[in-house]
């Protein structure tokens, strides 16, 4: 079996992204959030480990989330066909989590991520204390040196201007405007960005 270098992996996973439909582009990046998302994974990771639960017995097994946060999440799981749920329609309410086949191919991929970045928890760890010695320890990395600091007392410019003035702004009906949004197709990044 021929195996493939990161780089003949990063040109495939490119012409992947240039094939993607707008509509295939929005499903991954959804899709995909799920894979960013500290409680979707967590309860994948739970269903995956210890098989169908309960909502209680997921949310002891996730400190800290709240109980809005775990219905949320799992009716998001349950939409993308990664989990089912079981309603018993017993009094008082008793429903089971367990993944799908999708939901475990989904776990199975995601493993490797985390075993990569364990390997290389050392190589995190080194590259964040060089990046802070070079920064500073007290500056914000978020920051670039030299930046203007913001006043937090200043009321923030309205979200929606009305009139002639947000017309000037975003360019409305009467007046043109540099800010105005471009429509024009651009290259597809490869990353979660879409058009």
């Amino acid at each position: 079996m021929d195996t493939m270098t990161e780089d003949d992996v990063i040109r495939v996973a490119q012409a992947t992204c240039d094939a993607l439909g707008d509509e295939d582009d929005t499903l991954k990046r959804e899709v995909l959030t799920h894979a960013g998302n500290r409680w979707s994974l967590g309860i994948v990771h739970a269903l995956g480990a210890h098989g169908k639960l309960r909502h209680a017995e997921l949310g002891r097994r996730l400190p800290g989330v709240t109980q809005r946060m775990l219905t949320r999440s799992l009716r998001q799981l349950e939409r993308d066909g990664l989990l089912s749920r079981f309603d018993h329609r017993e009094v008082p309410p008793r429903v089971d989590y367990q993944l799908t086949p999708l939901g475990r191919s989904f776990l199975a991929r995601m493993v490797p991520l985390w075993m990569w970045l364990l390997e290389h928890a050392e190589d995190f760890r080194s590259a964040r204390a060089r990046f802070d010695e070079t920064r500073g320890a007290g500056e914000n990395p978020a920051k670039p040196p030299g930046s203007v600091p913001v006043s937090r007392t200043a009321a923030p410019e309205p979200v929606f201007a009305r009139g002639k003035a947000r017309d000037a702004k975003f360019g409305g009906p009467n007046e043109p405007s540099s800010n105005a949004v471009s429509h024009k197709k651009r290259p597809r990044p490869c990353g979660l960005r879409g058009k």
